[in-house]
């Protein structure tokens, strides 16, 4: 049996910026989000949350490459938001171990037996269908995955729905189902067509752990863990060596289905760092936005920049920032703005060309110049929620000012 244990993580709930700023000399810039009326209604939902309007959780996906796999910026960003607005549940993870170092704090999960694993950049398989995750794992042989709710206390610790997406398709295998090690029945993945199938339990809130048993002939995409009750959910989908080109290439149908049933309020997308063309993102990424729109009207999109990272040249004997990475940045911003979204600069809250390496020599970076350590991901994290905070109150000036007119 593989366990995948959480990854030991500061806490970072009540520390203010200022505090998580401060790194060997370093610190992250405060930079404030841009085109950020493409936000106003994410706002909204985040008020009525606050104010007892809404009675179901605001949800958060965020899409990222390798950076986004161990689950360290949206660990830190799942901690800062639940510890503010209340825990609604983990969200989405993955079964298996699609590649190296896949991770998610704050939960627990482990796979053992025959599965084969598929993805859009290592692994793709015969067909396009790993859901709108982009992971899919499917049994050549009997095979048990298992996902359970953290045991560290604090965030992720309790949930009241397990929801497990699959593909249903002719000739689709079963799967028995455990419940804190007793049997809770089962459910076949066979249908008429192949589709998004789901399979959701009801537990009484608290700590849970939920064994599925697979048969030949299954594919799982992935498990759900909430709570009936306001709060915050963050749905991380971290794929490694992900582009803009590789989320296009998951099955369109798939993608949009299951992004609609997560109803999610707001989208954010972090990749960039494996995009190589800057010039082809126009198209690439309005694509993009145009598929979240059909699965999520109502949401809010926010795009962010990648980290910068530097590449060895041996004839220099010398670490050099990626100069492609300023470059994506900067075309980021009017492709926000072209999709009526909004824009935080991730690449030059970091520090721009060059940081990396200065981050690295802390330790706050891993030694390929590519990797986000924990402390810098509490930080980037810190800094993020500082911009969503300044500009909600932005939304609030802006509606009490149209209030105010009204009543003229």
């Amino acid at each position: 049996m593989r366990s995948i244990v959480p990854i030991a993580a500061i806490v970072v709930a009540c520390v203010p910026l200022e505090v998580l700023a401060d790194g060997g000399g370093l610190r992250v810039e405060p930079l404030q989000i841009e085109h950020a009326q493409a936000l106003d209604r994410f706002h909204a939902e985040l008020e009525a949350l606050a104010d007892g309007r809404r009675k179901e959780p605001v949800r958060i996906v965020v899409y990222g490459d390798s950076n986004l796999a161990a689950d360290r910026l949206t660990g830190a960003l799942r901690r800062l938001l639940q510890g503010r607005h209340g825990d609604a549940g983990h969200g989405f993870v993955a079964f298996g171990e699609p590649w190296p170092g896949y991770r998610h704090q704050d939960v627990r999960r482990g796979w053992s037996g025959s599965f084969e694993m598929y993805n859009p950049t290592t692994r793709r398989g015969r067909d396009h269908r790993w859901g709108y995750g982009g992971v899919a794992v499917e049994s050549v042989g009997p095979g048990t995955v298992w996902v359970g709710t953290s045991r560290d206390g604090g965030v992720g610790g309790a949930v009241e729905r397990f929801t497990i997406l699959y593909l249903s398709r002719p000739r689709g295998g079963s799967v028995d189902v455990e419940l804190d090690g007793q049997p809770a029945g089962s459910f076949s993945t066979a249908g008429e067509r192949a589709t998004t199938g789901s399979f959701r339990m009801q537990v009484v809130d608290g700590p849970h752990e939920l064994r599925l048993r697979a048969h030949a002939g299954v594919r799982l995409f992935g498990a759900i863990l909430e709570r009936h009750r306001p709060g915050i959910v963050v749905d991380s989908i971290g794929i490694g060596a992900l582009s803009t080109y590789n989320l296009l290439i998951l099955d369109r149908a798939f993608f949009v289905e299951q992004l609609a049933l997560r109803r999610p309020d707001l989208v954010v997308l972090t990749m960039g760092t494996n995009d190589q063309n800057p010039r082809r993102l126009v198209a690439q990424r309005g694509e993009l936005v145009d598929r979240i729109r059909e699965a999520a009207p109502d949401a809010s999109i926010l795009m962010c920049s990648p980290p910068d990272h530097a590449r060895w040249h041996p004839r220099e004997a010398a670490w050099r920032s990626e100069p492609r990475m300023a470059s994506i940045s900067r075309a980021l911003r009017p492709i926000a703005a072209q999709n009526r979204a909004a824009f935080w600069d991730l690449f030059n809250a970091m520090g721009g060309p060059g940081s990396v390496s200065r981050w690295t020599a802390i330790g706050f970076v891993a030694g390929d110049r590519i990797h986000l350590r924990q402390p810098l991901a509490d930080r980037m994290a810190a800094a993020l929620v500082e911009a969503l905070d300044h500009d909600r109150d932005r939304w609030r000036r802006e509606r009490a000012s149209s209030r105010e007119l009204a009543l003229r």
